[in-house]
């Protein structure tokens, strides 16, 4: 394995970019990138991302791994209970891309782990996607980001060829700021599991939440509020989702839910949004036991905190609950 640091403050590289640039054409050990918060990896100009990985020979062992540094990452913040959850660069790790055709971060490699990370684009005319992934690649994972896209398309677009591995993401918070967006689209038997996939109630998108590239995968524990529909139609798995929307196939689902009743804010008027449940939300203690994929939440709490899961990417913790945060009891 191979780690590097990456960051503005006397790091290896100074941006993503740089650092899977400094990788061989064919990964022989893990080439590991630890992102510090020193200061929001920014760009501004069209057709720049943050990060793109491209041309590389990767296997499941040799892989690219994107992440951020002990202590660097949102979810590692001392007062993460009570952030508001959305990108916010003053809570951890965060990229932002600006120009027109801009991604913030482009897969066009086999085998790419992007965790813990805050990822923004906002093109609001073109693209504008927080994670692009491009080509018939397969194994890409994600996990505990927090996902804002601003494009028409997609906020996060996951595809891989239709005869290649499968793809997950789980525990994320994807945010679909264009009317005209979907939240995420899933490549061929690709999965989703405990995430948050929203288009904020002042936009109302005419577009569904989860769409498929090729066959249908798993979604679960996934909570999709905002959208025209829950997902495209075929023949998906998995239980245990809400929506304010009706949900096709599962059992044990929470659907057609008022959106109102979920999120502490649910409008991005003001960029005050704020996607952690509040009480009374339909997806408290309503998830499916999963310690595979959603041991721990978004913001690192263990699952459950309830007498169950909860579904989506924020588990719930009530002011009653006794929990263990940074050497203190709170109540």
């Amino acid at each position: 394995m191979t780690t590097h640091t990456i960051g503005t403050a006397s790091r290896d590289y100074s941006t993503i970019q740089a650092w899977i640039d400094a990788a061989p054409a064919t990964l022989v050990a893990e080439w590991r990138g630890q992102c510090y918060n020193d200061s929001e990896f920014l760009v501004t100009a069209a057709f720049i991302v943050l990060g793109s990985f491209t041309g590389h020979t990767t296997d499941a062992t040799n892989r690219f791994i994107l992440e951020c540094a002990t202590g660097q990452s949102f979810r590692d913040n001392a007062s993460v209970q009570t952030n508001a959850l959305r990108y916010n660069v003053s809570n951890g790790v965060a990229g932002r891309a600006t120009g027109n055709y801009s991604h913030t971060i482009v897969v066009a490699d086999s085998h790419v782990t992007v965790s813990g990370l805050q990822l923004s684009a906002t093109d609001t005319a073109n693209y504008g996607q927080a994670i692009a992934v491009n080509g018939a690649v397969n194994d890409i994972q994600a996990s505990n980001c927090i996902l804002e896209g601003s494009g028409p398309a997609f906020a996060v677009y996951m595809y891989d060829g239709a005869a290649l591995g499968i793809s997950t993401i789980k525990n994320c918070l994807i945010i679909a700021h264009n009317a005209a967006a979907g939240g995420l689209r899933l490549g061929n038997t690709s999965n989703a599991y405990f995430c948050t996939i929203i288009s904020p109630s002042n936009v109302a998108s005419t577009n569904n939440g989860i769409l498929k590239q090729y066959a249908a995968g798993t979604i679960e524990n996934c909570a999709v509020f905002g959208f025209t529909g829950f997902a495209d139609a075929g023949a998906w798995g998995g239980s245990n989702n809400a929506s304010d929307n009706t949900i096709a196939f599962g059992s044990a689902n929470q659907a057609s839910k008022t959106y109102a009743n979920q999120f502490q804010q649910s409008s991005d008027a003001g960029s005050n949004h704020d996607f952690r449940l509040k009480s009374g939300s339909d997806c408290i203690d309503t998830g499916l036991t999963d310690s595979t994929n959603g041991a721990f939440d978004i913001a690192n709490t263990a699952r459950p905190s309830g007498s169950a899961y909860d579904i989506g990417a924020w588990e719930f913790v009530s002011v009653s609950y006794q929990y263990q945060l940074m050497g203190q009891i709170i109540f």
